[in-house]
């Protein structure tokens, strides 16, 4: 039994001007022809796999897509008849060897670059691991879709553009070689950077500390072992009675912790100290 295969070689001059070529954008829309739901999800799964790893952009379209995937059979047509024609070069085999084949891109108006998939294969259609006696589709479509951007064959075996399909399929990915040729045509992945924040202004300078010769006015002195304590509305003094010195102020709610934030004021008569708010 020959090995499984994409039929990529049998319609690579398909058109007037068919050639190794690219797409002259990034951003491209795709669509499966009367895909099923999990048709939808593989395929884009299969995209996604590209476009991570490239500048490459891709869009389900139903209208005026640059891909168009349908399951075809034995000698079968294409969809973009206008500029395809209305019978595709090759032809599928039924069960076993060929399982799907692409278009290269053209630079031909109104181009469709067309993948065809083997509907008489036994298919796996989902992104999981495949059964070992089912194809996975998301490797295939992966593999075809390369095609579709312009990859050709690639002679490494790790490559997903490799022309054999090898017997694990899962899980999908590229490998450095596949990943630089796309980079090649389109270029990297462009990675949105993170919004710059803005710098925060400078916190304003701290108020200038409070002076008790500027106080008009004190709400309360207490002369406790040879110190002399003033209160003036947060705050309070605290002078050496002997040296008569004293140093800034300080804030209730540093020198007595257990303070709550709001209070407004303090009293004390023994064995009772009480604040009120």
């Amino acid at each position: 039994m020959r090995k499984p295969r994409c039929g990529f070689q049998d319609i690579l001059k398909h058109g007037t001007r068919a050639s190794l070529s690219k797409w002259p954008r990034t951003h491209l829309r795709w669509k499966f022809y009367v895909g099923t739901q999990d048709d939808l999800n593989t395929a884009q799964a299969a995209f996604d796999l590209w476009s991570q790893h490239s500048a490459l952009t891709f869009e389900r379209s139903e209208t005026n897509p640059d891909t168009m995937i349908s399951w075809r059979t034995l000698r079968h047509g294409n969809t973009n008849i206008d500029v395809n024609g209305p019978n595709c070069s090759a032809k599928f085999d039924g069960p076993g060897n060929v399982l799907a084949h692409a278009y290269f891109p053209t630079d031909e108006a109104g181009f469709v670059s067309e993948i065809h998939v083997d509907g008489d294969e036994s298919w796996h259609i989902h992104v999981g691991k495949h059964p070992a006696d089912k194809f996975s589709l998301h490797y295939t479509l992966t593999h075809e879709i390369g095609h579709s951007l312009g990859l050709p064959h690639n002679k490494r075996r790790t490559s997903v553009m490799f022309a054999f399909t090898p017997d694990k399929q899962y899980p999908v990915k590229l490998d450095k070689s596949d990943i630089l040729d796309i980079h090649r045509l389109y270029g990297e992945k462009i990675m949105n950077e993170p919004p710059q924040t803005p710098a925060l202004p400078p916190p304003p300078p701290p108020p200038p500390m409070l002076d008790l010769c500027t106080v008009d006015r004190v709400n309360e002195i207490l002369i406790l072992e040879n110190r002399m304590y003033i209160s003036y509305r947060r705050y309070v003094w605290s002078i050496d009675l002997d040296g008569r010195t004293y140093n800034g102020p300080l804030a209730f709610s540093n020198y007595m912790s257990f303070f709550h934030d709001n209070y407004t004021r303090v009293t004390a008569a023994r064995p009772v100290i009480s604040w009120c708010s």
